[in-house]
């Protein structure tokens, strides 16, 4: 049944057991190996493991030959295991372990209880063993601190056990550790603190790591289950002699399987053919449970090569065949009730980490002992091994199946009790829920879905409508990489649907592409898809655990035939997709056979690939084939070897690819290759060499200065035609800068540089800006991160004037200022400016700069391009810039700004700006995620890693997830009422320190002030809500929403109802307060506004004078000759800063005295006609105010000129402060809101609904109104300290 993978490097032959000192009185005894041995205790320690190993097989279940199967084939493993624990075999080895792998369900748990009854029988271990001690994850996660005398009477009764004489021999007992990868401790314990006392109590994971490490018990024995994903603990404790056994059904096993199951042996022939034929189908029947279900269903079809091509098929005929067989269903009707009660229970589990179901969650579903009793007769539920009196699936797949049914059914709301409970077991923790995703587009198929749909006799009432959202939601997430990281899991879906114009319809907007293959399987599903991705544009391939054995001294195999054949395929898509233009090879491991199948693709005639990428990739012959391949490629223009060793070799083979008259290559990457100074002689060969190159990218290279130097003496070489060199975070230093500005003067054709992560300094800039001055020919040059400051300024807005070449310059991640700001702005400002592009993203910027870059906007009609994301704008600033920008002489057509958290007002704003200018966009990515700008990041898959999360679940929770929310559809016509009921829970006291000064006071007041608040919304015919977008999902305190659709009819009335829960006699009293003060509140509301919400927080500093001037030592020009004009550029430099300050003088500081002034604010809210009224009442019923300590930190808010204090209980980064008292309010009130819309009612902007302040419990868009105090002092709900 199994292909045994037994792991050794050497077998060790054990040194043998001592002997008993003395013979034993009283007893009967037997020597095995010298041992001495209480036979009583052997017996009662053999009925002890009788009556705790009740075999699951004794049931058959599944059918008495499914047992009998699983016993026979598996004999191949009880050798080894029978073996490895007789010291006089070569598979012995002292301190032995055993690990047993195996994925789930693949008979890890079956095979150790029938070794126990073979023990038992004494058919196994008859003279090795003679105590066992069973151990299980889920004992152990149960337990806090033992001894090992404790853990080993655990199951004795009344933990009476012979320890001494159990522990008398170690080298007699076998412990047996059953799913080591549910552990939940950690167990990377210190050797110093394991333990070497069996009677001494210690922390469970020191006993286990003691156990496990043999400082206790030494020599005995261990066999261990597992599942692999925890690899790290099992090598923590995997020593060379260890025995390392995986379980899966091979092919031969299965083929046994199959003729056993079937009486026909030409059926059972064609079953199997049809299996091995469908990667999908031999995946499902490596386990032996879901072989045994593809052969139950796979039996009941006439036409089995029709009826079962994918999982779900195959899963929608097993639970249609059981549920409608006549085993005591007869009612149609039951049979769908029965199968929604299984789908809730099957999704509220997944969704609430829930895989063992009690009594209590099947009565919550609706579930009854009989049908409960169904169910396990059916073999669709079993009786879980770990928890007593609990049921699970037979397999975690049909638990996902039905919950893929449940999606699509819409079943109720299930937050099962089970899933209540806070400790859950990491086998019970479910986070990937792309299975589920699969089955429901599996089951979008119409002829899949039917199978259902005809026994049952019903419809997936939400088939069409997510039909149609994932095309649409396609569209989107087709070009945002972020969203959608990889596209192997919605290929999987796809290949399970696999309707032509559905699928078409998907892929059709992908322009990118990105695949892990790991598995045939993954290619097959891979290719399928990419073959119908007609504007794909860019693929990224990563192979992995496929290609990386060495080259076969045989024949290859099927599946490596399969294998070469599905990669020959996918490599040929290079000709045959005729958009394709970029192939990006990454985290790969190729062999001999595979590079010689890409590099013949690469060759091909109609290869119309214009830029391929390889990134940490190993090859069988070290890339002579791939390179090889390349110099025969006349439309390749862009080749990237990042991440790799370049060897000697490989820059001869580079030498000759660049140098062949057919070559067309313009840029060349060897990013991260870890190359040195002295390569950098080698590289020079390659850009003097007469060749096409244009682009060199050397970045994440510890180049350091002097492999710098040797690059530049060949940028000043009459054969270099090279326009552009990337320098990114290459440990330079400014003393490399006077050979790169000499290069820079004297270079026939550089217009690019890129210096960036590179620790220049001020003097280093310096020196290459001087030759910027004069006749450079440099176009772009990007200095981000080189830590300048504020003082170079000057002579940047030197070149900015005075270059009219320089068309590109970034400068960000530098502390430029708003000083050094204000004087670059100034240049910018000048009619000789030339520039297009700056970038000043993160340079220390502020608002008080905004003035100035505003009055840039209006004047510069070259610049096209501006970041300045990632500073430190108010929402003042950002409204300059964006007024500036509606401004007709701005002609700037991209912009980057940073717009998180602004206010709604703002926001309106930035949205009339993209109305007016709907060419401007506006940036987002910063500049250390594009391309080449990487700075020693390993990518997200390493080697033999676990591929990474798709993030496809973002598009299922964006259509209403049944489990979570109430979905509406995108439209939805209301006749009755819809009510939705949020409690308001304010704090109580017991939520505060407390003392008994008011508690008698606040009693009295729950008791008698304990009120309700009643908002009742009244929406007549007609009413239409056209951008609901601005509506937030409810925060994870939440337990439930209701999801509103972008268009909604509505005849009926919408009520909302709210309990406030005040202080009750529980709660105790609060701390003492020795201040009152009296609270007024207004008594209504005016109609034509929405309700007062607490400001956003405006970012801002103290403006201070930076120095200016920089002393440029005249030595540092001496290699130029430049010794008589330095006083000359002095003077120069020395104008434009007269200039600045002149300007500066000019213009008001911001600033100003601080207000006490209650401000009246105003909402967005501008209703159109119909609104007959809105009545809101407050009434105060008691205040109570509790005195405090704070911190007050200085904070100029910039807002006209006006400064305030920001009260903060933990300031962080503050130089100064002083503590005041301040007071914590609590109000007492009632309230009562009405508000009556009639027809033809339209609100295009809800933007200004806020979530509650942290303190107000589960309800939703709650703000409160600015309150006075007598002392005028102005107290906002965002600064109310509710916890």
């Amino acid at each position: 049944m199994y292909d045994e993978q037994v792991q050794r490097s050497n077998f060790a032959e054990n040194d043998g057991f001592q002997i008993h000192p003395r013979p034993y009185e009283g007893h009967e005894l037997t020597v095995f190996y010298g041992c001495v041995v209480f036979r009583g205790n052997m017996e009662a320690c053999k009925a002890l493991m009788r009556r705790k190993f009740t075999l699951q097989w004794e049931n058959h279940t599944l059918g008495e030959f499914h047992y009998r199967f699983f016993g026979d084939v598996a004999a191949d493993v009880f050798y080894v295991i029978h073996l490895a624990y007789d010291p006089t075999s070569r598979y012995s080895a002292r301190d032995l372990n055993v690990f047993l792998m195996g994925e789930m369900a693949s008979g890890k748990t079956m095979i150790l209880r029938m070794a126990v009854t073979r023990w038992l029988s004494g058919d196994m271990w008859q003279n090795t063993i003679s105590y066992i001690v069973p151990l299980t994850a889920h004992e152990i996660n149960q337990m806090t601190s033992m001894s090992l005398a404790e853990l080993i009477a655990k199951d004795w009764p009344d933990h009476q056990a012979p320890i001494a004489d159990i522990l008398s021999d170690p080298g007699k007992v076998l412990f047996i550790l059953e799913d080591l990868d549910n552990i939940r401790f950690q167990l990377n314990i210190d050797e110093h603190a394991l333990c070497t006392d069996s009677t001494q109590r210690v922390p469970i994971p020191i006993l286990l790591v003691s156990l496990l490490k043999r400082k206790m018990a030494p020599g005995c024995w261990f066999l261990i289950s597992s599942r692999f994903t925890n690899e790290d603990v099992i090598n923590m404790f995997w020593k060379n002699t260890d025995i390392f056994t995986t379980l899966h059904i091979s092919n031969d096993k299965r083929e046994v399987y199959f003729n056993s199951f079937f009486n026909d042996r030409q059926r059972a022939l064609r079953a199997l053919q049809l299996v091995h034929d469908n990667e999908m189908l031999v995946t499902l029947c490596q386990v032996p449970i879901l072989c045994w279900i593809t052969c139950s269903v796979l039996n009941q079809q006439r036409d089995m090569e029709l009826c079962c091509q994918t999982p779900t098929d195959l899963h929608a005929h097993f639970l249609a065949g059981a549920l409608t067989s006549e085993a005591g269903l007869t009612t149609s009707q039951y049979h769908l009730t029965l199968l929604k009660r299984l789908c809730s229970l099957a999704a509220g589990g997944l969704f609430t980490n829930t895989l063992h179901f009690s009594g209590e969650d099947f009565r919550y579903v609706g579930l009854t002992e009989a049908d409960v009793s169904v169910l396990q007769t059916l073999n669709i539920l079993l009786p879980s091994s770990t928890d007593k009196g609990c049921c699970k699936f037979i397999h975690l797949i049909l638990q996902e199946f039905c919950a893929a049914i449940a999606y699509l059914m819409s079943v109720p709301h299930c937050q099962l009790p089970s899933g209540m409970k806070g400790y859950k077991e990491k086998r019970e923790q479910y986070c990937d829920f792309n299975q589920v995703f699969t089955f429901i587009y599996g089951l979008l198929n119409e002829n899949r879905r039917k199978i259902l749909e005809t026994s049952f006799g019903f419809q997936l009432p939400r088939v069409d409508a997510f039909r149609q959202y994932s095309v649409a939601c396609m569209k989107h997430l087709g070009r945002d990489t972020e969203k959608l990281t990889h596209h192997v899991s919605l290929f999987y879906c796809l290949f399970e649907n696999r309707e032509e114009e559905f699928v078409r319809l998907t892929v059709d907007p992908l322009q990118e592409v990105t695949v892990y293959l790991q598995t045939n399987k993954d290619m097959m599903v891979s290719l399928y898809c990419l073959e119908r991705c007609s504007h794909m544009q860019t693929l990224k391939l990563s192979v992995q655990r496929i290609f990386e054995s060495k080259e076969p001294t045989v024949r290859p195999t099927a599946s490596q035939m399969k294998s070469l054949v599905y990669w020959r395929d996918i490599c040929s898509l290079s000709r045959t997709m005729e958009n394709l233009q970029e192939l990006h090879v990454f985290d790969s491991d190729l062999n001999h056979l595979s590079e010689r199948i890409l590099s013949r693709a690469l060759e091909h005639p109609s290869c119309r690939l214009r830029t391929l990428r390889l990134s940490y990739v190993s090859t069988g012959t070290g890339f002579e084939d791939l390179l090889s391949a390349v110099a025969f490629n006349r439309s390749l223009t862009c080749l990237s070897l990042n991440c790799m060793s370049i060897s000697l070799n490989m820059f001869s083979l580079l030498h000759e690819i660049l140098t062949e008259p057919t070559c067309q290559i313009t840029h060349l990457s060897l990013m991260k290759c870890d190359l040195r100074a002295c390569d950098c002689r080698e590289i020079a060969l390659l850009i003097t060499s007469g060749c096409s190159l244009r682009k060199l990218t050397l970045s994440n290279n510890p180049l350091h200065d002097d492999g710098v130097n040797a690059l530049c003496e060949a940028l000043v070489h009459p054969n270099c035609t090279l326009r552009s060199l990337v320098l990114v975070f290459c440990c330079l230093t400014a003393s490399c800068c006077n050979f790169l500005g000499r290069a820079l003067l004297l270079s026939p054709s550089l217009k690019e540089l890129d210096l960036s992560v590179n620790h220049l300094k001020n003097y280093g800039a310096l020196i290459l800006i001087f030759p910027l001055v004069f006749s450079c020919r440099l176009e772009e040059l990007q200095l981000f991160g080189c830590f300048l400051t504020t003082e170079i300024c000057d002579h940047i807005a030197l070149v900015i004037v005075a270059n009219g070449n320089l068309k590109s310059l970034e400068l960000g991640s530098n502390h430029i200022g708003d000083a050094g700001m204000q004087l670059i702005c100034d240049a910018l400002k000048q009619p000789s400016c030339k520039l297009v592009n700056i970038g000043l993203e993160e340079c220390m910027l502020t608002s008080a700069c905004c003035d100035a870059l505003a009055s840039v906007f209006t004047t510069n009609t070259t610049l096209k391009r501006l970041n300045v994301l990632r500073n430190s704008f108010s929402d003042e600033g950002i409204v300059k810039l964006l007024e500036s920008l509606m401004h007709p002489n701005c002609t700037l057509e991209t912009v980057g700004l940073p717009l998180s958290g602004l206010s709604t007002e703002t926001q309106q704003l930035l949205t009339t700006v993209k109305e007016r200018k709907p060419t401007l966009i506006f940036l987002s990515e910063t500049w250390s995620a594009k391309e080449g700008r990487e700075i020693g990041v390993r990518p997200l898959s390493q080697l033999g890693s676990i591929i990474p999360n798709s993030n496809l679940q973002y598009m299922f929770s964006q259509f209403s997830t049944p489990m979570w929310s109430l979905a509406l559809l995108p439209r939805l016509e209301c006749s009755g009422m819809i009510s939705a009921h949020r409690n308001l829970g304010l704090l109580g006291l017991r939520d505060l320190e407390a003392s008994g000064k008011h508690a008698d006071c606040l009693e009295t007041l729950h008791g008698k002030f304990r009120q309700s608040v009643f908002l009742n919304f009244v929406t007549q015919a007609g009413v239409q809500w056209h951008d609901l977008s601005s509506l937030q999902p409810l925060r994870s305190g939440f337990k439930g929403g209701l999801t509103v659709s972008p268009r909604l009819e509505s005849r009926g009335a919408i009520t909302a109802h709210c309990s406030l829960d005040l202080p009750g006699p529980s709660d105790p009293p609060p701390s003492t307060s020795t201040r009152s003060f009296c609270l007024c509140l207004p008594h209504c509301w005016d109609c034509r506004f929405v309700p007062l919400h607490a400001p956003s927080e405006c970012a801002g500093s103290l403006e201070t004078q930076a120095p200016t001037g920089l002393v440029t030592p005249s030595r540092s020009l001496a290699w130029l000759g430049l010794d008589s004009i330095t006083e000359a550029a002095g003077s120069a430099v020395s104008l434009v800063r007269r200039r600045c300050r002149q300007d500066q003088q000019g213009r008001a500081v911001p600033g100003g005295s601080r207000s006490h002034r209650a401000q009246d604010v105003r909402g967005s809210l501008e209703p159109g006609a119909g609104i007959s009224g809105v009545s809101h009442r407050v009434r105060v019923l008691a205040v109570f105010l509790q005195q405090q300590a704070a911190r007050v930190v200085e904070k100029t808010t910039l807002r006209g000129e006006e400064k305030s204090n920001e009260v903060t209980q933990n300031p962080r980064g503050a130089d100064f402060g002083c503590y005041i008292c301040s007071f914590v309010c609590f109000c007492f009130f009632e309230m009562e809101s009405r508000s009556v819309t009639q027809a033809g009612v339209q609100w295009h902007n809800l933007g200004s609904l806020q979530i509650p302040p942290s303190g107000f419990k589960r309800f939703s868009c709650l703000s409160l109104l600015t309150i006075r105090v007598a002392e005028s002092e102005l107290l906002e709900p965002g600064r109310w300290t509710l916890q």
